[in-house]
């Protein structure tokens, strides 16, 4: 039987040899062509954190992530970088990231969405595609997540022009060409409740390589499957691998119920064929609101349970 590490390994190349992203060319070494969903292992689950930053954002990153592995005694895939409109989008130390086993992930916030509709940004999207392109690292691309929240509709506007904006940015990334580029789609599960519109967001087969959904348990401890049940009913409607963005049980709950959600959220994993990567939300990013808070102690149960967790392969699936 092949260990975590092998099998990361060999999701590694097995990605690598499935061809060209969304972003078009025919010679790159990550997923997949326009008309093909990325070739990852049905048996491969990713797993990955976004973690306090060590330095100033737009400084090195790589070395808080292997210290979150080293920390909690784990192996994740998935290095999570958030990217701000004014910011580079490629970080300094991309490239280390990659060279230490993990596949970045950069969550890119956008300008108004107006205005990217517009053409006013064009010349910016390029130079970040081009430096994207130019490093050549295999890179999850999440553009503009959330796009659903309501408190994102003044900057997002109408689902259609965010499908404009979504289809304009991946547009002139296609004309850069960047096959290292694998769009992941991302608004909220709870967007996918009765009377919610986060589907009207999607910007079409296409242009979209994974799926996915954030989706957080609040104080009653929502088990991550129910969560998620409305959302990969929708899902699977397309074909296409599935990434849950960003997922966190809070520290309004004690440890041991914090564990005993990861290790329910795990068993589920393990038999869910869907989803293919999971990202942890390891910050406490509000002090005075405890609810909005989901790091990760070393040493914790919950620790345990997210290492347990990260093997969910191992536990469950079949290739």
């Amino acid at each position: 039987m092949l260990t975590r590490l092998a099998v990361g390994a060999l999701a590694l190349v097995v990605v690598g040899a499935a061809g060209c992203s969304s972003g078009g060319g025919s010679t790159g070494d990550w997923p997949a062509a326009r008309d093909t969903p990325p070739r990852i292992p049905a048996s491969s689950l990713l797993v990955g954190a976004a973690v306090p930053r060590q330095l100033p954002a737009d400084g090195p990153q790589a070395a808080a992530y292997t210290r979150f592995d080293d920390e909690l005694g784990t192996d994740t895939q998935i290095a999570h970088l958030f990217r701000t409109w004014d910011q580079d989008l490629v970080p300094p130390d991309l490239s280390q990231v990659a060279a230490d086993g993990k596949y970045p992930m950069l969550s890119w916030n956008g300008a108004d969405i107006a205005g990217i509709v517009s053409g006013r940004y064009d010349r910016r999207i390029r130079e970040q595609a081009t430096a994207l392109a130019d490093s050549g690292v295999p890179t999850f691309l999440r553009f503009r997540w959330e796009m659903d929240r309501p408190n994102l509709r003044t900057s997002v506007g109408s689902p259609e022009a965010y499908v404009a904006a979504w289809r304009r940015v991946h547009r002139i990334f296609a004309d850069v060409g960047t096959p290292s580029v694998s769009w992941v789609w991302c608004p909220t599960a709870d967007g996918f409740a009765p009377g919610r519109d986060a589907a009207a967001f999607y910007p079409g087969d296409d242009v979209v390589d994974w799926l996915c959904a954030d989706a957080y348990p609040g104080r009653e401890l929502t088990p991550l499957a129910t969560l998620l049940a409305p959302f990969l009913s929708w899902a699977e409607g397309h074909d296409k691998p599935v990434m849950i963005g960003e997922f966190g049980v809070p520290r309004t709950a004690d440890d041991d119920a914090r564990a005993a959600w990861l290790g329910a959220a795990g068993r589920w994993l393990a038999d869910e064929p869907l989803v293919r990567a999971v990202v942890y939300f390891d910050l406490d990013v509000e002090p005075t609101a405890r609810v909005l808070q989901f790091g990760i102690d070393p040493g914790t149960a919950t620790a345990l349970a997210f290492d347990q967790l990260a093997r969910a392969d191992d536990q469950g699936r079949s290739s």
